[in-house]
């Protein structure tokens, strides 16, 4: 069982690095106009969506490459009556007419996925002027591959860059400003899964059941966040698109 397996089982919200605080962080920085269109990558279990939804009135379509977490995502909108539009998509590919979205959203999406080909997309469904919200882990000190080797094997990350790195993704895609709109040590700002092992912090989910192969992912991220967090960031890149690249 993998890592995005196990947030599905438990139905983890907030999976993304910082959580629920950066999420908010960066919806009050930004604060989406109610006329926008608003896309959101790797939904997850909903959250930031519907609260894109409720909190400004934005028009919003969320998607996620796992069919489990679409459904959690529409069952957390019909449960607070929201109008969201969501189907499984995979990020490297969108479903979409160019230029169709005002905001795109993704939180700890492109680590998992060839960022070229992903932010090519992203930039391929932005209107002009666009904007994209990136949550992203960001190394803070220098690893070797086999630190690389296995934090691809734990979280399933393939693309794990420093602050300068993601800056250059950013920029190669052909966006005109990149705004770092807050960075910080990652420390405890994934989900603790430790927590969820010690009943502190319960899954979202009545049918949800620690089974030894969930247990055992649980205490596997707990012991990589323990040794690893101390080289890692958190960050959330505010990323503005005015005119086509090239």
């Amino acid at each position: 069982m993998s890592y995005q397996d196990t947030l599905a089982a438990l139905n983890v919200s907030n999976a993304h690095p910082g959580g629920q605080q950066m999420t908010q962080l960066w919806l009050d920085t930004v604060r989406p106009d109610s006329t926008w269109s608003v896309l959101d990558v790797g939904c997850g279990t909903g959250w930031t969506a519907c609260q894109l939804r409720e909190q400004f009135g934005c028009q919003v379509t969320a998607v996620d490459v796992r069919r489990d977490m679409v459904d959690r995502c529409q069952n957390r909108a019909q449960s607070r009556g929201l109008d969201i539009q969501m189907e499984v998509a995979d990020i490297e590919k969108l479903p979409f007419k160019s230029r169709q979205f005002d905001l795109v959203v993704c939180e700890s999406v492109l680590a998992f996925v060839n960022p070229v080909s992903a932010l090519r997309e992203v930039g391929r469904v932005l209107r002009r002027p666009g904007r994209f919200v990136d949550v992203e882990m960001v190394l803070g000190a220098p690893v070797d591959a086999a630190w690389r080797a296995e934090v691809r094997r734990v979280y399933g990350a393939v693309s794990v860059l420093d602050k300068k790195a993601w800056l250059k993704q950013f920029y190669a895609a052909g966006f005109d400003t990149v705004q770092v709109i807050r960075m910080q040590p990652l420390h405890r700002a994934m989900v603790d899964m430790a927590q969820i092992q010690s009943g502190s912090n319960q899954p979202n989910s009545d049918n949800a059941v620690l089974t030894p192969d969930i247990l055992k992912v649980v205490q596997e991220n707990g012991k990589w966040m323990q040794e690893n967090a101390h080289l890692m960031n958190c960050a959330v890149f505010c990323c503005e698109l005015s005119r086509d690249a090239g």
